[in-house]
């Protein structure tokens, strides 16, 4: 029996093959765009296009078709039933790739890649009729999707879960390490935007303390001040044989972020980040219990080697201004953007260089085409841009002072652990409250002689030292930095010092931060914005309560299910959006 007969046994006759047919021959060979791995995943869809099989007008359920690599020629043959090994293996790939799709649909250089299927005029119809015949270039799509989506990460959501849309999204860009000194001499487009702004003009925001950036980043995602939400610094001591660690995971949180809430409104909104610190990744989009991570994600990992510090890890302005634009692409309610070259450069070479102005201006160029480009889409004419900081900045003009090599001279040091934090200082006692008095209080006596400690407080009142009178909280009652995690004892830098790092990473900053000196911030809205109040003085907490407001979303509430007080809130500052601000519903 030959061949043909073999392939008709138990047939009458054979099934016609439909007519297939090239694509036009005058159409035009798709020009490549693009470059690194953007350029491959364009080369690949548009091969894709070229070598399209174009369909009769009627007829259904085509065949497989295969490309004879010899002849060039394409041959049909009959349709042969797919086995999935694993189907829901191959359903979550399925969706992971549709998400991945959806997240990453502009290029780096701004042009999107060919659509599939043909044109818009007759891409509908014809998507459908092709699907059955291009399952082989389908590999070729997977793997250019895979690769022009490698820059973009995303928080798996429930399959079919529409996101809500809102009249007025929120971006909040915070300047890492700028200073509202520094501003005006360097900042033109900033300063403009500054003056002229509807919503309180010339606004002087203030950072939570101590002034970090683990500290306030949390501060401006929550709306709550650190006595709340627990990160109250960048490193701790957890009061048990392990030594301190940083402060700053997801799981350090001790209430819930906006991009939690904003997952848990139904239905829920879309939200993204994009950070040029490698850290905030972990605070924000690291899976943790009782948090949810931002949908979209753009980091440092994601920014190409030229637009990464070697020394730092950190991810230059640029590119992250980059990625947020990419990420904007998928419509978010709320993006989160970090930018850390001031920070950088301030830190290395100190805030009054000349190459710290140079980074602001550049700052200030990019900020401003962001923030034109941003307000140009059309899902953003009623959207606002929020700039601000972190915390500000201070020349280092004299020595660290070495904590522990302090208390070690006063035959001290093996009552305390030490946690130095740039201007501030965290000592924790080994010892029990009662026994520990006495030793807080020489501590504190020896901490205020040495030349450049401005203060030196109490976490807790001291019987033995005037009681309530060296308090943290009645000294300074608008800090609200008290909290378990605190030290025993604070101590403050005066200006033009800082605390000696105890792994003496520090040593060679010519800039550092963390005193009240560092929280005078600016606070700039652009766009959807009105009239304000409370103009005088915008705490970081203000911000991001308002933030949750403007989004339609509650307050934040304790992870543990106890209640706010209302003096650990920030306030909602009226203007800052012209939509949905009504409804932020308090904290039970």
């Amino acid at each position: 029996m030959d061949a043909q007969a073999l392939r008709l046994r138990g047939r009458t006759r054979p099934r016609p093959l439909p007519p297939y047919r090239r694509a036009p021959a005058d159409s035009a060979r798709p020009r490549i765009e693009g470059d690194g791995l953007l350029g491959v995943g364009h080369a690949l869809e548009a091969r894709r296009r070229h070598l399209r099989l174009v369909p009769p007008l009627s007829g259904t359920d085509p065949p497989r078709v295969r490309r004879d690599r010899r002849r060039g020629r394409i041959r049909h043959r009959r349709r042969v039933p797919v086995r999935r090994r694993d189907p829901a293996r191959s359903a979550v790939a399925h969706r992971a790739l549709s998400r991945r799709r959806a997240s990453c649909t502009a290029p780096r250089d701004g042009r999107r890649p060919p659509a599939v299927g043909g044109d818009a005029a007759d891409g509908g119809a014809r998507q459908d009729a092709v699907s059955g015949a291009n399952r082989a270039a389908g590999l070729l799509v997977a793997i250019a999707v895979a690769l022009a989506c490698a820059g973009c990460t995303r928080r798996d959501a429930p399959t079919g879960t529409p996101y809500a849309r809102v009249a007025a999204p929120v971006a909040l860009v915070v300047v890492d390490g700028l200073d509202a000194r520094d501003v005006a001499g360097d900042m033109p487009e900033l300063t403009r935007a500054w003056r002229e702004s509807a919503w309180c003009p010339g606004a002087h925001g203030r950072a939570a303390m101590p002034a970090r950036t683990n500290v306030n980043h949390a501060t401006l995602a929550t709306g709550v001040y650190p006595e709340m939400h627990g990160i109250t610094g960048n490193v701790f001591w957890a009061r048990t044989a392990d030594p301190p660690r940083k402060l700053g995971a997801a799981a350090d949180f001790l209430t819930e972020t906006v991009f939690t809430v904003a997952a848990a409104h139904d239905p829920p909104l879309r939200t993204a980040l994009a950070v040029g610190k490698p850290k905030l990744e972990l605070m924000f989009a690291a899976t943790a219990a009782g948090h949810a991570v931002p949908d979209d994600v753009w980091s440092p990992k994601d920014a190409p080697s030229s637009g990464r510090d070697a020394a730092t890890g950190y991810a230059t302005d640029a590119a992250t201004l980059a990625g947020a634009r990419r990420l904007l692409e998928n419509g978010p309610a709320f993006v989160l953007v970090n930018l850390a070259d001031v920070d950088r450069v301030s830190h290395a070479a100190g805030p009054h260089s000349g190459e710290a102005q140079a980074t602001r201006r550049a700052t200030d160029r990019e900020l401003a085409a962001f923030v034109h480009d941003v307000l140009a889409r059309p899902g953003w004419r009623e959207g606002t841009i929020v700039v601000t900081a972190d915390h500000g900045f201070d020349a280092t003009t004299h020595p660290a002072i070495d904590v522990g090599a302090m208390l070690r001279d006063a035959g001290l040091a093996d009552a305390f652990v030490v946690v130095p934090d740039g201007g501030v200082a965290h000592v924790y006692t080994r010892e029990t409250p009662r026994a520990a008095a006495t030793t807080l209080k020489a501590a504190r006596q020896r901490a205020l002689a040495q030349e450049g400690v401005a203060e030196a407080l109490y976490r807790a009142f001291n019987r033995e030292d005037d009681w309530y009178d060296h308090m943290i909280d009645h000294v300074h009652p608008d800090w609200h930095v008290v909290n378990v995690r605190t030290g025993d004892l604070l101590l403050v830098t005066a200006p033009g010092y800082t605390f000696a790092a105890s792994d003496g990473e520090d040593a060679h900053l010519r800039g550092n931060h963390g005193a009240p000196a560092e929280t005078d911030v600016p606070v700039v809205a652009l766009g959807g914005v009105a009239s304000g109040d409370h103009c005088d003085e915008i705490h970081a907490a203000d911000v991001g309560r308002t933030v949750l407001g403007c989004l339609g979303l509650p307050d934040v509430a304790r992870l543990d299910g106890g209640p706010i007080p209302p003096q650990s809130q920030g306030r909602v500052l009226r203007g800052l959006c012209k939509t949905a601000i009504a409804t932020a519903v308090p904290t039970p």
